[in-house]
């Protein structure tokens, strides 16, 4: 199942749970200048069928 992580600067990433995770860990590290953990990813992740906003 595919995942999507939507930041709240409107940067988002869709894929498979590793590269999701991978995605928003670097984009945390070089947009925002924070490393979030795994934990803190999946918390943020939706399913990506049927997500909206």
């Amino acid at each position: 199942m595919d995942l999507v992580v939507r930041c709240p600067c409107g940067w988002e990433t869709q894929g498979p749970e590793e590269q999701v995770v991978a995605a928003a860990t670097a984009h945390g590290r070089e947009a925002h200048g924070e490393e979030p953990t795994r934990q803190q990813v999946m918390t943020m992740a939706r399913p990506a069928t049927g997500w909206s906003l």
